[in-house]
C-alpha cells in the first residue's frame, strides 16, 4: 500500500472512533445564560493583593490595615481570602510575641 493509502486508512480509522463532542464537557449541555454567568462570575482574589497586604503588615504592624490602600485591597478580597489573611497575621503575631 502506498504512503497516501496508509494515511487515508489511518485517518478513516481515527474518525470512526468515538470522540467527545467538545472539550467543554458538561458545558456543552448548558444554556447560554448559565454559561455567561459562569464565565463572568468574579474570580478569586489575586495572590498579589494578599502579598501586598502582608508586606504592609510585616513592615508596619496591624496598624497598616487601616491605611486607605489596604482598606481598599481588603474590600476587594473574598471571604476565603480574608480568612487566609487573618490566619497569616495571627501566625505572625504568634511568632513575634506581643508585636506592634
Amino acid at each position: 500500500m502506498s504512503e497516501r493509502g496508509k494515511a487515508c486508512t489511518q485517518l478513516s480509522e481515527h474518525y470512526n472512533q468515538p470522540h467527545p463532542r467538545s472539550s467543554l464537557g458538561e458545558r456543552n449541555e448548558t444554556s447560554i445564560d448559565a454559561l455567561y454567568r459562569d464565565l463572568n462570575k468574579p474570580n478569586a482574589t489575586p495572590q498579589a493583593t494578599v502579598e501586598a497586604i502582608m508586606v504592609a503588615v510585616r513592615e508596619r504592624g496591624v496598624a497598616a490595615l487601616k491605611d486607605a490602600a489596604n482598606v481598599e485591597r481588603l474590600g476587594r478580597c473574598d471571604q476565603v481570602t480574608r480568612a487566609q489573611i487573618n490566619q497569616r497575621i495571627a501566625r505572625l503575631i504568634e511568632h513575634k510575641g506581643s508585636w506592634r
